[in-house]
């Protein structure tokens, strides 16, 4: 399996910049990778609440709310640009079932839940921001990573296939390099620190993806 990243370090480089400098007289391309980025952030911190307990998703969604308001304000003016612009919903727990049932009815332990939910949401995240940047995912991947992270977390498989450990590797090193360089030009990590959410969101996302790679590696 192998991804054709071909073009595209000079869009996010031409992306970034425009954030930096606040440029909003871009071209098509560069419009729709900020406005992506961006837009798919704002909704992915939303979703990110919701695979937390009742009692910790309304204390994110609120603590959140400054931060997803920035998003969708620094993406308004490029999303203009490139006229209608959507992205698929995020998955909630309720979404996701093995054995047509909720995932959440096998998984007893909140933490286990969230990062199951961490999991499936930066695929999510991935794929949405892919397409818009030219990077063709095959056809039905996300849906077996979903599918096999659910029956993994849930007891039900005991590794990933193949494929999916291939695509895992490559959505992890590159959305995070993606988002790196969207966060050091927007500001995110500021935001995150001045709302008092770093410690909370930033923290489990690293614990996300330290057990996504311990997990790959020892399959």
């Amino acid at each position: 399996m192998s991804f054709d990243h071909d073009g595209i370090e000079s869009t996010v480089e031409r992306a970034s910049d425009a954030l930096a400098s606040e440029n909003r007289e871009v071209e098509p391309a560069t419009a729709r990778s900020i406005a992506s980025v961006l837009l798919d952030d704002a909704a992915w911190y939303r979703a990110y609440a919701e695979w937390r307990p009742l009692p910790t998703e309304l204390a994110f969604k609120f603590r959140f709310f400054p931060l997803i308001r920035a998003l969708r304000d620094a993406a308004e003016s490029y999303s203009r640009r490139i006229g209608s612009f959507s992205h698929p919903p995020f998955s909630r727990p309720a979404d996701v079932t093995v054995a047509g049932r909720p995932v959440s009815t096998y998984i007893d332990d909140a933490q286990r839940q969230f990062l199951l939910g961490a999991a499936i949401l930066q695929t999510e995240w991935y794929v949405d921001a892919a397409d818009h940047h030219g990077v063709a995912v095959p056809v039905g991947l996300l849906e077996r990573s979903t599918e096999e992270f659910a029956a993994y977390f849930a007891g039900e498989r005991e590794e990933f296939s193949p494929q999916v450990r291939t695509f895992q590797a490559e959505l992890l090193r590159e959305s995070v390099r993606w988002v790196t360089r969207f966060e050091r030009r927007f500001g995110r990590a500021s935001l995150l620190d001045a709302e008092g959410i770093s410690d909370t969101a930033e923290q489990n996302i690293d614990r996300m993806e330290t057990f996504l790679e311990r997990e790959l590696r020892a399959q």
